[in-house]
């Protein structure tokens, strides 16, 4: 195998990874923020101490990165935007939505990013992007028509977390493009 294509496979990999772990996280946090055990404000917390953690342990191992004075403060910006914010609005969404209708909202956050992309940075929106993004929506719209709830369970969802879970995907997309050279300058 070459190695062009074992790069290939190690990311799609890699993606994967990250959306299977993103699926359980919408049913994790909403279980431990409607069990009362703590508010979204303490599991951000929780979780920004855990990825510090990880990250600084996994630092040792990385050769030194040279951060420029001038970027510091677009750093630190988006860090709010792209980690403080858009957690907290998830963390606080999830507490008043289902995970279904979380679900299919966080589907709109590829449409929100290619459209701030193609609006911040002028990336061009090209075929492959948007069928990309169409087949995502349609393959979630498919799986919440044939889902079938016990009616026993079926919490309704509030205005409140519909609107945080779609402030929650428009911070992450003005993350992404907005701040997409910065990201990219920086491993």
């Amino acid at each position: 195998m070459s190695k062009k294509n074992y790069s290939k496979i190690i990311a799609h990999l890699s993606c994967l990874g990250a959306y299977l772990i993103f699926g359980f996280n919408i049913i994790v946090c909403k279980g431990l923020s409607n069990s009362g055990l703590m508010s979204a404000q303490l599991l951000f917390c929780f979780r920004a101490i855990g990825a510090t953690l990880m990250f600084w342990t996994l630092s040792l191992f990385l050769p030194r990165e040279k951060v420029a004075g001038k970027d510091l403060l677009r750093i630190f910006l988006a860090s709010m935007i792209g980690l403080y914010m858009t957690q907290m609005f998830f963390l606080e969404g999830i507490r008043h939505i289902t995970p279904m209708d979380c679900t299919m909202l966080t589907t709109l956050s590829p449409i929100f990013t290619m459209f701030i992309a193609a609006i911040a940075i002028k990336e061009p929106i090209t075929l492959k992007k948007a069928g990309g993004v169409a087949l995502s929506f349609c393959g979630v719209l498919f799986l919440i028509y044939n889902s079938v709830h016990d009616a026993g369970n079926v919490r309704q969802t509030e205005p409140i977390g519909i609107v945080l879970i779609l402030l929650n995907g428009l911070f992450w997309a003005a993350y992404l493009g907005i701040f997409r050279s910065l990201i990219n300058k920086y491993s």
